[in-house]
């Protein structure tokens, strides 16, 4: 059950591509979740069994006094996850410069 978790949560995220286009890191963090890292910034997916949705944690590490800010989120629907991620790592314009410079 667990696998399968972590494989519905890549599928969300569209994980292989960001691998592959936008050079994130992939971190497994529990049987429930996963980390996305690419620079300073952290998104944690955890899913919750009990109420069938997500808990989000993004944080940002500040590159001169290394401190972090996290913010909580929980109870996120599924269908969310994927805009939270876009807008939290700038996304759009992200993508649209990998899609023409790389060719993914």
């Amino acid at each position: 059950m667990e696998n399968e978790v972590i494989k519905n949560i890549c599928v969300l995220v569209k994980a292989g591509y960001l691998q592959k286009c936008c050079r994130f890191r992939i971190v497994k963090l529990s049987d429930n979740g996963l980390r996305l890292n690419k620079g300073q910034k952290n998104f944690d997916i955890v899913y919750n069994r009990g109420s069938d949705l997500y808990n989000i944690q993004k944080h940002k590490i500040n590159r001169k006094t290394f401190e972090v800010k996290t913010e909580h989120l929980n109870g996120v629907f599924f269908e969310d996850v994927r805009g939270m991620i876009e807008r939290f790592f700038n996304m759009e314009i992200y993508i649209m410069e990998n899609l023409v410079i790389k060719g993914c």
